[in-house]
């Protein structure tokens, strides 16, 4: 219908192949043109953003929130055109959530010895490598 149309003119335009802007926004469906913009949000709200709280358990709270709400929306909003970019941005989406969940499980009084600490970078390294096979053996 009309995505395929838009995508069809979009990808057929030589005016935007020569503006280097639009190349940013023709890896996203049409309706989600704003992507970019928000994914930068994502990452500053990751980052910088974290500096506003005063303790660790804020900011551990606050980044696992902001990982998990961008996850499920990146997931659910499907915004990519090539299927292939689409696994590897969930794929990294899903990397940081577990990484913030085993940042929240150091800090916590749950992990005491070292070797709790090699048990939470080994899972997450075999959780890696399953969430590896299982987007591109699909």
């Amino acid at each position: 219908g009309n995505e395929a149309e838009a995508i069809a003119i979009r990808t057929n335009d030589e005016t935007l192949t020569r503006v280097v802007v639009a190349q940013v926004f023709r890896k996203y469906r049409p309706r989600y043109w704003w992507y970019e913009i928000f994914d930068m949000y994502r990452r500053l709200s990751l980052t910088c953003f974290l500096l506003i709280f005063d303790k660790p358990a804020g900011m551990i709270i606050f980044a696992l929130g902001i990982a998990m709400l961008t996850t499920v929306m990146q997931r659910e909003a499907q915004p990519y055109l090539d299927p292939w970019l689409a696994s590897l941005s969930n794929l990294a989406h899903w990397q940081i959530v577990l990484c913030c969940v085993a940042i929240l499980l150091v800090h916590s009084a749950v992990v005491e010895s070292p070797n709790d600490l090699v048990s939470i970078g080994a899972l997450l390294l075999v959780m890696n490598v399953c969430l590896m096979l299982a987007f591109f053996t699909d």
